[in-house]
């Protein structure tokens, strides 16, 4: 683990997600009339890839939707109460809600007891949205 934190991250598979935002930017650049929006799952919350620009300023720039694996502390010049990102998108209305079936699935391997990896059984999963939706 310590090895990997001292890894450049153009020496890591995560580089990935940088190429996929430069990409998305370059496309925004292309159809300035067009929302781009580079998505990716937890591994993509990495410091490099949110300190990355989006586009250039005053231009058209490329968001990003990235499911969060840090409870990440936010800009302390902001006024509002909340400091970790935990509570801030806790503290945030609810604008949409979707369900939708999730299926079960079997461990490839039984002794790995990752969430990711275990078995589970089907169900109906509900996700609440609090930004924007278009």
């Amino acid at each position: 683990m310590r090895r990997l934190k001292h890894t450049p991250i153009g020496e890591k598979q995560s580089t990935r997600w940088l190429e996929g935002l430069r990409q998305s930017r370059a496309v925004a650049e292309r159809l300035p009339q067009t929302q781009v929006v580079c998505v990716g799952d937890s591994e993509a919350d990495i410091y490099e890839l949110f300190a990355e620009p989006r586009g250039k300023p005053g231009g058209p720039m490329a968001d990003l939707l990235i499911r969060g694996c840090q409870d990440r502390a936010l800009d302390s010049t902001d006024q509002d109460e909340h400091r970790k990102l935990l509570a801030k998108v806790s503290a945030t209305p609810v604008l949409y809600e979707v369900r939708l079936l999730v299926r079960g699935r079997k461990a490839k391997v039984a002794a790995d007891k990752r969430g990711r990896r275990v078995s589970r059984a089907s169900r109906v999963g509900r996700r609440c949205g609090s930004g924007p939706r278009g």
